[in-house]
């Protein structure tokens, strides 16, 4: 259970970390262009607002943030083609039917052999995160937490007892 501690302690960090990052910054958020299989621009969002999306067949759920709602829009493209555009942003797959914003992160826990991302938002369900992508995701997320760390070392230097307490009782 300490593993998992040092988790929930690093990812309020780095959630501590991104909320002190200035927006004027050149890490500001990005809009994300998402098309369909005919190259079809179908959705422009926000990064920020942005938490996961969820496929099945050759259709994607995008699953984003609109007037403080978790709402969902239905695309019709193939899993690799948006995992393939979304290189290079904070989007990670964790899963064959699951990609996740690794800013909208608040900690993986574990259940018996399975592990589970919980998002920011609690009305969002844990999402499965399988064995073949676990090593790629938490080299991400390190990733992310080091940049946002170097990007806000003036403004934040390490999680505050509060949000580590608030991470361990999590």
């Amino acid at each position: 259970m300490g593993h998992l501690s040092a988790w929930r302690c690093a990812f309020a960090h780095l959630r501590a970390v991104a909320s002190a990052v200035s927006p004027m910054r050149d890490d500001a958020p990005k809009m994300i262009n998402l098309h369909d299989n005919n190259g079809t621009l179908r959705l422009s969002i926000n990064t920020d607002a942005l938490y996961y999306l969820e496929s099945e067949d050759n259709y994607i759920k995008v699953h984003y943030k609109h007037n403080d709602r978790i709402v969902s829009y239905m695309l019709r493209s193939r899993t690799r083609t948006i995992e393939e555009s979304l290189k290079g942003t904070s989007m990670m797959r964790c899963h064959r039917s699951y990609m996740v914003n690794v800013m909208k992160i608040n900690h993986i826990k574990k259940g018996g052999k399975a592990r589970y991302i919980v998002l920011t938002n609690e009305d969002i369900k844990p999402i499965p995160v399988s064995k073949s992508y676990f090593k790629n995701l938490i080299e991400k997320i390190d990733k992310y937490n080091n940049s946002a760390s170097s990007s806000a070392a003036a403004a934040v230097t390490a999680p505050s007892t509060d949000e580590v307490a608030l991470a361990d009782a999590e």
